[in-house]
């Protein structure tokens, strides 16, 4: 039983053996051929026509890719170049739109500079004007008040105090810092008649005020001294 079974496995590996070996052979045999193939001079020349074909094939390709990367190309800078001359125009048209707004601003602005120098000129030669015929009335009126003065204090020298005391209220009138015409007003008012107890209030009133404004006159003091006496003398009499 042992021995059959041994020779089977035997004749099994044998068989195999035998199959490869076929195998071996027929891939030898394809081998020879294909090699007997490249080794003929038609097939190298069959080779030669296909590797030139393939060859041509791709310079063809590449040619044609070429001319379209070219025209692409084109294209492409012909887009550019349209994009660029319309953002150049867009751009003079905003610089010339932006210049005009410019010049317009600036006239608007000098126009109306003009008419407030103008304006100007006119208000400052309102004022010179204004200025020169205030400077004129008050020449005149220093002129005209100069030679009240000198009539006022000839009309106090000569007992006319009346006169003395009218010329003088203008004076004051004209002059409101101007003591000693306010003093010589009342001072007159006061000469012209010492024993007008009417008077007194309105002398002793305004004759304190100047006292008080730092005015100092010995006829002041002996003018206040008198009507202070009056009123002792007369208690009638309200000072």
């Amino acid at each position: 039983m042992k021995t059959n079974i041994t020779e089977d496995k035997a004749v099994k590996k044998k068989q195999l053996t035998e199959q490869k070996l076929q195998v071996l052979k027929f891939w030898e045999r394809i081998f020879k051929g294909f090699t007997n193939i490249l080794n003929s001079p038609y097939t190298q020349i069959v080779l030669i026509i296909i590797c030139l074909a393939m060859t041509i094939l791709c310079l063809f390709s590449m040619c044609r890719l070429n001319k379209k990367l070219n025209v692409h190309i084109t294209e492409e800078a012909e887009r550019n170049a349209l994009n660029l001359t319309l953002m150049e125009k867009r751009f003079i048209e905003w610089g010339n739109r932006a210049e005009q707004n410019v010049l317009a601003a600036l006239k608007e602005s000098s126009e109306e500079s003009l008419k407030a120098i103008r304006s100007l000129d006119v208000t400052i030669q309102d004022l010179l004007d204004a200025q020169k015929r205030r400077t004129l009335e008050s020449f005149y009126r220093e002129d005209v008040l100069t030679a009240g003065r000198k009539e006022a204090a000839a009309a106090f020298s000569a007992g006319r105090y009346v006169t003395a005391n009218l010329l003088y209220r203008e004076i004051a009138a004209a002059h409101q810092n101007d003591q000693e015409a306010r003093f010589f007003q009342y001072y007159a008012l006061f000469l012209n008649n010492k024993m007008d107890r009417d008077n007194y209030p309105i002398i002793k009133d305004a004759m304190i005020l100047l006292e008080k404004q730092g005015y100092t006159r010995k006829e002041l003091t002996e003018t206040l001294k008198f009507i202070a006496n009056e009123a002792e003398i007369n208690e009638g009499v309200s000072p």
